[in-house]
């Protein structure tokens, strides 16, 4: 499984018509746009895991041990500033679209606004305990993002970006290829914006600058028969329904969808019917699905 992954993640050929085809649009233009259904982003997305959070708060701990104020960068519907909200006392989280932001998740000590990744004047100097990202860093101009972050982070500050690529399903091999073959390479695998083969290759080219200390990386990958190496920190028990509502959330399929309107079958749907007979699925079946990770963990320096 590993060795398919890599022929399919790194093959020049596939770069290359990856990045002619995304050149047209933008992956963050798609999330922001009005008729983005943010909604289904917020009901169909997985969960990252408690183990995820411990981790990173174990590391947290150990390194700085403030929890006062936080900062969630690309929240999206708030997913991650929920989750810090029940550790910090106060949660800041921004975001660039306004539809994104209009069905966060809401709290007392969270505090939402509209912002870049790469424009944090908003917040001043040394405010923040933790700066989180994620599933968002490969869209950022990095070297602008990391200076904002080094800048808003207190001395000894945690900075946690993880993120996770496609999923497959456990203990189905085969099953796991045809998935992986549709979301990268066959119909609306060819629509992802060229900077998801960053977090495809779960942030490799990613270098921290020397603004930062302590790094820890964590990353699992796919291994052979549907497994993750590795401990798992993002899985889901879902059926056949909840997958197809989570794929129809990506914006290579909005794009796909909105270039592709006199098509006779909704592409998901047809591979959804595929998995349903190969796998001889019974109603109510729950798959136990599994993404790979990565972690990476850095102090800002004192």
């Amino acid at each position: 499984m590993i060795e398919i992954i890599r022929n399919i993640f790194h093959r020049k050929i596939y770069f290359n018509n990856l990045c002619s085809l995304s050149r047209n649009f933008s992956m963050m233009t798609t999330f922001a746009d009005k008729d983005y259904n943010s909604a289904a982003y917020s009901s169909y997305r997985p969960n990252y895991s408690e183990k995820l959070f411990n981790k990173i708060y174990d590391y947290h701990s150990k390194n700085s041990g403030n929890y006062n104020n936080a900062l969630d960068i690309a929240t999206g519907t708030g997913q991650i500033a929920h989750i810090l909200s029940s550790k910090f006392s106060n949660v800041y989280a921004t975001d660039i679209s306004e539809t994104m932001l209009s069905n966060a998740h809401r709290g007392s000590n969270i505090n939402y606004s509209i912002s870049t990744a790469e424009d944090l004047s908003q917040f001043p100097s040394s405010k923040f305990d933790m700066l989180s990202v994620g599933q968002s860093a490969h869209w950022f101009r990095l070297q602008e993002f990391f200076e904002e972050a080094n800048r808003v982070l207190v001395p000894n500050g945690t900075l946690a970006i993880f993120g996770y690529t496609f999923h497959v399903i456990k203990g189905y091999n085969e099953i796991s290829e045809m998935l992986l073959k549709f979301s990268i390479e066959e119909e609306i695998g060819k629509y992802w914006d060229e900077r998801r083969i960053i977090i495809n290759d779960l942030y490799r080219s990613i270098v921290l600058p020397e603004q930062f200390k302590n790094v820890e990386i964590i990353r699992n990958e796919i291994i052979n028969g549907g497994e993750i190496s590795g401990e798992i920190f993002m899985e889901e028990n879902w059926s056949i329904y909840q997958m197809a509502n989570y794929m129809k959330t990506w914006s290579s399929y909005k794009d796909y969808m909105a270039k592709n309107k006199d098509i006779q079958q909704d592409p998901v749907d047809k591979l959804m019917n595929k998995i349903e007979l190969a796998i001889g699925l019974k109603p109510g079946q729950k798959l136990h699905i599994i993404w790979p990770m990565v972690l990476i963990l850095a102090t800002k320096k004192g």
